[in-house]
């Protein structure tokens, strides 16, 4: 795909959802190489939208905020409507818009503000909407999904190695004032979350509690992640094991970024299947990941060092796309804390 003129201005649309906004990223940097001189510009929800914060390969983010539904990521004030978004995109006379997102309203949001390229995927009968449409394959890892966007050879995918999340200087260093007042310098730190915006993806507390005893006795300093809100489930987690974590990332009013910065500084990440799974990928943590109803093989983390658990069971019923037709969710409840501390100690001796 060769560049076109300086001037041409391109709207990429993924917003909601940090671990979608992670996975973005592989193929932003591929666009970027696209379009090494153009104007690149991301609509996304304003607290996803702090992940691309310093990322070099855009030029302006564009924050879509029109609903409170999604607590995890609206922002503050006001919200827009729909139709305010139509008239500064409009204004903005985009050239090209890659609709990553597979909603009817996101490829009629590009329709309606004159782009006159639309590239998205043929999804919720919006075809009609869109000057190319690209299939969606639910059976493929979503980074690959995304770069089906592009022409060939630019729709491969760039080496996992690459940052997906840059820190400021002032982020760093407050991450090192978490961990000199909290966490020793001689001990591995293992990174925990545990909660999810989905209960259907969360563990057991009984099995976290027996996860994080043994990580302490076998000398582990523990790090909770999570907001604020999430420190209640953590609080019963404590009260089964009868112990404290370390450093409580909860208990402190840190911004996403910041906690992120301190997640680098971790040797290893156990997370179920949420954001912060991805966003410890994003700064290369080796990562343990906890996967139930959901599937591995198109969600699973952007790293080179990861391995996913499941329950030993053979469930006919795996993946159910949170739609299950259980009552007990064997597919998480029957995850062994044996089968992850086999996991860790794989991992760290790495």
């Amino acid at each position: 795909m060769a560049d076109l003129e300086k001037k041409t201005k391109i709207l990429v649309i993924r917003y909601r959802f940090l671990g979608d906004t992670i996975l973005t990223v592989p193929f932003l940097k591929k666009l970027r190489e696209a379009y090494p001189s153009a104007h690149i510009a991301v609509l996304i929800g304003p607290q996803s939208g702090n992940l691309l914060l310093n990322c070099p390969y855009i030029d302006e983010l564009i924050n879509f905020d029109t609903t409170r539904f999604h607590k995890y990521d609206s922002g503050q004030g006001k919200s827009k409507s729909f139709w305010e978004y139509v008239w500064q995109l409009r204004k903005e006379n985009f050239d090209i818009a890659y609709v990553l997102k597979r909603s009817l309203s996101s490829a009629f949001l590009v329709w309606l503000a004159g782009i006159s390229q639309r590239i998205g995927f043929d999804t919720e009968f919006r075809g009609f909407f869109l000057t190319k449409k690209i299939k969606f394959d639910s059976n493929q890892y979503e980074v690959l999904n995304f770069l089906a966007h592009l022409d060939s050879p630019l729709n491969t995918a760039p080496p996992i190695s690459d940052r997906l999340f840059w820190p400021t200087v002032e982020e760093k260093q407050k991450a090192n004032t978490l961990i000199e007042k909290y966490l020793s310098s001689s001990k591995k730190r293992i990174l925990i979350h545990a909660p999810a915006a989905h209960p259907l993806k969360m563990w057991t507390i009984d099995g976290w509690a027996e996860l994080i005893s043994k990580l302490k006795n076998l000398g582990y300093e523990i790090v909770f992640s999570g907001a604020n809100a999430d420190q209640a489930y953590y609080e019963e987690i404590e009260n089964k094991a009868n112990l404290k974590a370390d450093l409580n990332l909860c208990l402190l009013e840190n911004t996403l970024r910041e906690n992120i910065a301190v997640y680098e500084k971790c040797d290893l990440a156990i997370c179920v299947d949420s954001g912060p799974m991805h966003l410890a990928a994003a700064v290369g943590v080796p990562l343990i990941a906890l996967f139930g109803p959901s599937d591995p093989k198109r969600w699973h983390p952007w790293a080179e060092k990861y391995r996913i658990i499941t329950s030993s069971s053979n469930l006919a019923c795996r993946p159910c796309l949170m739609k299950p037709t259980c009552e007990k969710r064997e597919c998480l409840t029957e995850i062994k804390a044996e089968q992850i501390l086999d996991s860790i100690e794989e991992l760290i001796d790495n």
